[in-house]
């Protein structure tokens, strides 16, 4: 929903962790663009990960599910108004405008797709999740300069490369 305009006025260094298998807000409309709108960024991508996966709880209790959306997506869909899809209402009133750099005209409801029966496990996500931010956050502000650089080819050279089949990562141009 932010269009570049969002961003256009902002140089802070950006890092977006996203999850492919993400029911609750779907990877291709939300994440998979920031490349595209922000200059400079970095978008981490894991695979088949969850959107519930990245909170606490799913470390706890919902470890015990094949997909911590499958919870998540019941519960969100109790507190939200049926109106996918109608121009009249939105599930964020107010929020929209091109002036805010935000559009909302996908107004698609949040859980509406399909659900992978099965997601990343929640402790390997927050276990990638924790090195990417250690490694992106590092990169930035590290008193050590040559180690910014270690840190930034770790996070978007190395990581991907030794957990492919897990991690994927694209870095804008700036």
């Amino acid at each position: 929903m932010f269009t570049a305009d969002f961003f256009a006025n902002n140089n802070v260094p950006f890092m977006m962790i996203g999850a492919s298998g993400d029911a609750m807000v779907p990877f291709d409309k939300n994440a998979a663009s920031i490349p595209q709108k922000v200059p400079g960024s970095i978008l981490v991508n894991l695979h088949n990960a969850s959107h519930a996966g990245f909170a606490q709880p799913a470390s706890t209790f919902m470890r015990f599910f094949a997909n911590p959306d499958s919870i998540g997506c019941r519960e969100l869909r109790k507190n939200l108004p049926a109106t996918s899809g109608d121009n009249n209402n939105s599930f964020m009133p107010g929020l929209d405008g091109a002036e805010y750099g935000i559009d909302l005209s996908d107004r698609t409801m949040p859980c509406s797709g399909d659900m992978p029966a099965t997601a990343m496990k929640a402790s390997r996500q927050h276990l990638f999740t924790k090195i990417a931010v250690f490694a992106f956050l590092e990169s930035v502000f590290s008193d050590d300069v040559p180690f910014r650089k270690v840190a930034h080819e770790y996070l978007v050279q190395t990581l991907p490369a030794e957990n492919s089949t897990e991690v994927s990562v694209t870095q804008s141009a700036k």
